[in-house]
């Protein structure tokens, strides 16, 4: 289990690394409690825009479901 400090230390990394991803591709994308299938992601924008989005693993390619 990871200390409180510890924990502090992880968030501060992942932040680090959500902003560096949008500053280098434009955007995140991550799953949480929205997403109902497992083709479904929450895309976040570098504006702090959120779509959620299904992937076509054929195409490859994500279509907006909502806004």
């Amino acid at each position: 289990m990871l200390s409180p400090e510890n924990n502090k230390d992880a968030d501060k990394a992942i932040a680090a690394a959500r902003k560096e991803n949008l500053a280098k591709n434009g955007y995140n994308i991550y799953s949480d409690d929205r997403c109902k299938s497992p083709n479904e992601f929450i895309m976040e924008k570098a504006d702090g825009t959120e779509f959620l989005v299904s992937y076509d693993k054929i195409t490859r390619t994500f279509t907006e479901v909502k806004k």
